[in-house]
């Protein structure tokens, strides 16, 4: 369907694209695949599944916007393995959006309706900025995701460095217990570098 979409000199383009190999040394990043609520005019692709199941290891949802779209709250339950008791615990990084001025009250709460929204209660509100690597290691024992909200990159990655979250988060997520979700800054701290 795709092809007929599109000129016959672009075809060649598609075709190069699909059949593109990744370099063995590079290993594929798991990550979730969302398509499209399909129509009758517009079915889906036959490869792809509106939410592939989570695979083990490393856990992302790398996002512009956080939890806004219903596509990103599918593919967040999708990649959360909800606890016999059905709510997994959070952890809401805020200090991107106070390094833009932002108050963590408003923003805490904006992000914990979205959670609610999703039937997740259990979320806990850390300032990087305030907390020291000790009290950061507390805090991530028994956690099943770690939002990393927006807002002043350079800020948040300051305090990541301080507390001690660039060294205690990444084996939580490379391990698959935790899941890592960030919005806009929040995902760009998560490459390698900014």
């Amino acid at each position: 369907q795709m092809q007929d979409a599109l000129p016959e000199d672009r075809q060649p383009v598609l075709e190069a694209i699909r059949n593109r190999q990744r370099p063995s040394s590079q290993p594929a990043v798991p990550c979730v695949a969302i398509a499209p609520k399909s129509t009758a005019a517009e079915p889906v692709a036959q490869d792809r599944t509106p939410l592939e199941a989570p695979r083990p290891g490393r856990r992302m949802l790398i996002t512009s916007s956080g939890l806004t779209q219903p596509a990103f709250q599918r593919a967040l339950v999708g990649q959360l393995a909800m606890k016999p008791g059905g709510n997994p615990r959070v952890l809401y990084i805020p200090d991107a959006g106070i390094g833009n001025g932002c108050e963590v009250g408003p923003m805490f709460m904006g992000v914990a309706n979205k959670f609610m929204m999703i039937g997740v209660s259990d979320v806990h509100c850390v300032e990087l900025r305030a907390t020291s690597p000790e009290a950061l290691k507390q805090q991530l024992q028994g956690v099943d995701c770690v939002y990393v909200d927006m807002g002043n990159t350079y800020y948040l990655r300051y305090y990541m460095r301080t507390s001690g979250f660039d060294q205690l988060v990444p084996p939580l997520v490379l391990s698959g217990q935790a899941v890592y979700v960030g919005a806009s800054a929040g995902s760009m701290v998560a490459g390698r570098q900014i």
